[in-house]
């Protein structure tokens, strides 16, 4: 029974041993908020003392709150007691100090950074500060020695001092360090990016937003002031930021602080544009006021903020901050009340995001400018970042939207061009009929003007000869002959092959040699081996037929003669085609007659050239032709 007893109660004072174990290793991490302060004001104001000694003094200690618009130097003397000297490191965690610190351990320095003595240098309060304490350093009665350097209106001071075992304190710096440190840096960049990517969006892209909205279609068609709006604000937002990564600044303050607290106004009014550009404010007349309006904040917030950093009247730089707040807040509250009027959904993302952004701006002036805690607990630059999603949103449904219309243009497109395609195929085909028809008729017309020419005018000068006495019977054969030969040979011209020479001379040969026999001429052939002249048509071979002819049939006519000389040679540049007699001759020097003339029109068409040499016993006919095509174009006189 004793037994039985005795193991409950066992087990409760366990329990209650190893609770107390564990609160004992819980209340090992300490925060130190009573400390032993000498302070030094700086006489910069009248009514600033020279110094001020105080006995205690409360952790955290924020500069501005107690001495605005004043700069000075402070020591604090923090003391802590340990039961039992510890036998493994300690840390020590300030998640704010500055503008410039110097720590000391029983009156070892630990860490120190900036100028104790130069103000307005370097600023080293935007970060938290971890130093670790060896064990021997320690004592049981220990006392942490700071001195800080503050700089007017930098939220210089020092907050409570976190104490405890290295492996406790350290994730506690570590999750803060993340958020401040490496959150700020992760908004910054995003905000670079997204702000580049908007500016070039603005560059590059027409503005389809405005052109297809009902109220603004038929305005200039011009690059979107959207993305300009989102762009700069984005841009103005991680200059801002990227004050949370600077400890030394490239300008001097208090110009350094002009320019993040102007980057911050800045951001805040392109954003308000960004989001009258998302709700079509553009249309309205008050909307050029309010740009104005805008305007005229951040021209007051430079003022403000030269009088409160540079003169050292903070209350003028509070003063702006109210007028700035009231500004968005009306404007948020009118923004909002649009987006539950039929707005779009991109209208509603945006005041949402407006919304939360402007809750957390008031929390965060609150902090800044009237709050006695000095932590930096400050959070509209990660909120800020719902303004980069909300643009992404409407950068993808307009993307959509312009994919949307670029694809029924495109079917409207494809369909007009299926149409045009269809037409001039039926063109095209009704063009080949009428060429084919054309040539059929300009072949008809050719025939018959050649037998016009040819046929005709040798029967007419047959019908002549019978009905008279002076030409003999021979005369009228050679006549009719003449007209026979001419016939045969443009019925033989409908059928040549393009660019054979050699088959246009053998074809003449064929037809003309019974009437040389006949005429008791011996005909000599020297023809050799000739190319192809590609350029020469089936046109331009007849007309080449017929200036041969012409040669042959003025020697069976005129020339008396005995013998005749075909020759057909190559040389560099041309065909030479030759027709040599030695009948009686002529005078060159007389104007040509008809079939001379034709024959001379014949070779212009054709693109050869024609000479002609004679005389008593010898009348040389030669006709060049190129080998490759000249600046010339065939006529269309046959």
């Amino acid at each position: 029974m004793t037994v039985r007893l005795f193991r409950p109660i066992e087990g409760l004072v366990v329990g209650l041993l190893l609770l107390c174990c564990s609160l004992g290793a819980q209340a090992r991490v300490q925060e130190l908020k009573t400390a032993r302060a000498f302070l030094h004001v700086n006489a910069e104001v009248a009514h600033a003392p020279q110094e001020e000694t105080r006995e205690a003094a409360q952790l955290p200690f924020h500069w501005d709150r107690n001495f605005p618009g004043t700069t000075g130097q402070a020591i604090f003397d923090i003391p802590f007691t340990l039961e039992l000297r510890p036998a493994y490191p300690y840390a020590l965690y300030i998640p704010r100090i500055g503008n410039a610190y110097a720590i000391f351990i029983n009156d070892v320095l630990v860490q120190s950074d900036g100028d104790l003595a130069e103000g307005n240098g370097d600023d080293y309060a935007k970060l938290p500060v971890f130093v670790t304490i060896p064990p021997s350093q320690l004592r049981n009665d220990n006392t942490i020695h700071i001195q800080i350097r503050v700089d007017r209106g930098r939220r210089g001071g020092l907050s409570s001092v976190i104490l405890g075992p290295h492996h406790e304190v350290y994730p506690i710096y570590q999750k803060d360090h993340r958020l401040r440190a490496y959150g700020s840096q992760v908004v910054a960049t995003l905000s670079l990016l997204v702000g580049l990517i908007a500016m070039a969006l603005w560059a590059t892209q027409a503005d389809f937003h405005r052109h297809h909205h009902p109220v603004t279609a038929g305005l200039t068609h011009g690059q979107d002031p959207l993305y300009l709006m989102a762009g700069l604000a984005e841009l103005c937002w991680a200059v801002s930021v990227s004050d949370f990564l600077t400890e030394s600044p490239f300008l001097p303050w208090p110009w350094w602080g002009v320019l993040m607290v102007t980057a911050t106004t800045c951001w805040a009014s392109f954003m308000a544009l960004f989001c009258a550009e998302v709700a079509h404010w553009r249309q309205y007349k008050s909307f050029v006021w309010f740009q104005r309006w805008l305007m005229g904040l951040v021209i007051g917030c430079v003022a403000a903020l030269i009088a409160a950093l540079e003169f050292g009247y903070p209350r003028v730089l509070t003063a702006w901050y109210v007028v700035f707040g009231i500004t968005f807040v009306i404007f948020i509250g009118t923004f909002v009340k649009g987006a539950f009027k039929g707005a779009s959904t991109a209208h509603r993302l945006v005041a949402f995001s407006a919304v939360i952004n402007v809750a957390v701006g008031i929390y965060d002036l609150y902090v800044l400018r009237f709050s006695m805690d000095y932590r930096d607990n400050t959070y509209l630059r990660y909120s800020s970042v719902l303004f980069g999603i909300t643009l992404l949103y409407i950068v993808i449904m307009q993307f959509r939207s312009v994919s949307e219309h670029a694809r029924d243009l495109m079917n409207t497109l494809a369909s007009r061009i299926a149409q045009r395609e269809s037409e001039l195929v039926d063109t095209y085909q009704r063009l080949e009929e009428s060429n084919r028809a054309q040539t059929k008729s300009m072949e008809r017309t050719r025939v018959l003007r050649d037998l016009h020419d040819g046929v005709g005018s040798h029967l007419s000068v047959a019908l002549r000869q019978l009905q008279t006495e002076k030409y003999s019977r021979e005369d009228v054969l050679h006549t009719v002959s003449d007209a026979l030969d001419h016939l045969k040979l443009s019925i033989d011209a409908m059928s040549l092959p393009a660019g054979d020479i050699t088959a246009v001379l053998a074809n003449l040969r064929y037809r003309l040699d019974p009437r040389l026999k006949e005429s008791g001429i011996t005909l000599h052939w020297q023809v050799g081996k000739l190319p192809i002249v590609e350029y020469l048509t089936e046109k331009a071979m007849h007309q080449l037929q017929f200036i041969v002819y012409g040669a042959l049939s003025n020697v069976l006519q005129h020339a008396h003669a005995t013998e005749m000389h075909i020759q057909a040679s190559l040389s560099a540049h041309a065909i030479e085609l030759r027709v040599v007699d030695n009948g009686v001759g002529f005078d060159t020097d007389q104007r040509l007659r008809k079939g001379l003339q034709s024959m001379q029109d014949r070779a212009k068409a054709t693109g050869a050239s024609l000479s002609i040499h004679s005389q008593p016993g010898m009348t040389m006919v030669e006709v060049e032709i190129p080998l490759a095509k000249g600046d010339w174009v065939m006529s269309s006189q046959y």
